[in-house]
């Protein structure tokens, strides 16, 4: 379904109060410093102004460090107590387009042959509203991935800042249904309205300045398994796994049992896990068959452009830019990609 709607920004205090009603409510939220999505209570904590968020908001499904379940240990038994869902959906506002296209991978990889329920019945239960990316940072390539700033990939609402108001595309039936708990904020668009929101798309797309060629990059990495490109690479990676916890694709993790000082309960803890750090394949005898960071970071670029590609027909990355904004060594995605690009490859 494609039918649109505007809303004043003065009514949009209005409509979050009304959704906080109905729904548990995530959003940008500013700390310190840093911008990054927390449940919310009011609509003034949002920060509906921002380029995108340090942490992506994948952490609200897929969480940091979640108890799976907890335990009591008897002499011959156990007993599992599992976690409470809460029985109110959620609602994710003021995801930015390349963060929800993230669920598209997310998805194929919890919704597998082996299905991760604690992921699962989360997402099923949380209705997604895009905010637009109107100022696309120097460090995102969204449009390399086949994306847009506007993009409604995932999403059930897309709202785009008009100057007075938001344009609202409805793009699902849970969209719809998410607006009718305020559906008197709500107007049709007008033919400027309209000619608003494609303007603010065109300028947003003309602000991205990497521009990639990535169709070739799963095929090319056939052939350069041992290149020496990996060596100058794996150099300058330190292995401390930031561009692994900031990435909306990253989902590797970690399992293991806290226990209780008697040793009689506990708790299964999964945590979120990263796989150029140096012991992420160290095995207990003491060999590592990734031993140095030239393998771990070539592992880590065939993982997202190679093998994910050939096993769910999709790649591990969307473009945010996070990894190259935030590496303490200025590695940058985008130049590997080129490198990977202009290897030449004997035949």
């Amino acid at each position: 379904m494609e039918v649109s709607r505007i809303i004043l920004k003065r009514k949009i205090q209005e409509f979050v109060s009304k959704l906080l009603k109905e729904y548990e409510l995530y959003a940008p939220v500013k700390e310190n410093d840093l911008i990054n999505f927390s449940a919310i209570n009011t609509n003034s904590e949002i920060a509906y102004d921002y380029y995108n968020s340090t942490k992506p908001p994948k952490q609200i499904l897929f969480t940091q460090s979640e108890t799976l379940f907890k335990f009591k240990l008897g002499r011959k038994s156990a007993e599992i107590e599992m976690p409470e869902n809460s029985k109110k959906e959620k609602i994710i506002l003021g995801i930015r387009p390349c963060d929800a296209k993230s669920f598209s991978l997310l998805d194929k990889v919890f919704d597998n042959e082996y299905k991760d329920n604690y992921y699962l019945t989360k997402r099923r239960s949380t209705i997604l509203i895009g905010l637009s990316c109107p100022n696309p940072k120097a460090t995102c390539f969204c449009t390399s991935l086949g994306s847009t700033p506007f993009s409604k990939e995932n999403l059930d609402l897309l709202l785009t800042d008009i100057g007075e108001s938001y344009y609202v595309e409805i793009v699902t039936e849970r969209g719809a249904k998410t607006i009718k708990v305020a559906d008197e904020l709500f107007s049709k668009p007008t033919k400027k309205e309209e000619e608003k929101r494609a303007e603010a798309q065109v300028e947003a797309e003309k602000k991205i300045v990497r521009h990639l060629s990535i169709n070739k990059i799963p095929d090319q990495l056939e052939n350069i398994y041992d290149a020496t490109i990996w060596e100058s690479i794996g150099e300058k990676c330190i292995g401390c796994g930031i561009c692994a916890y900031l990435c909306p694709t990253c989902h590797c993790f970690d399992i293991n049992d806290e226990l209780s000082a008697s040793r009689t309960k506990g708790a299964r803890i999964r945590t979120w896990d990263y796989c150029t750090h140096q012991i992420y394949t160290l095995q207990t005898s003491g060999f590592n068959p990734r031993p140095t960071q030239k393998y771990r970071v070539r592992n880590r670029i065939y993982h997202k452009f190679k093998y994910l590609h050939d096993n769910f027909n999709i790649l591990g990355c969307v473009g945010c830019g996070r990894c190259i904004e935030h590496c303490p060594v200025n590695i940058d995605v985008t130049e590997i990609l080129s490198k990977i690009n202009s290897v030449s490859v004997e035949k």
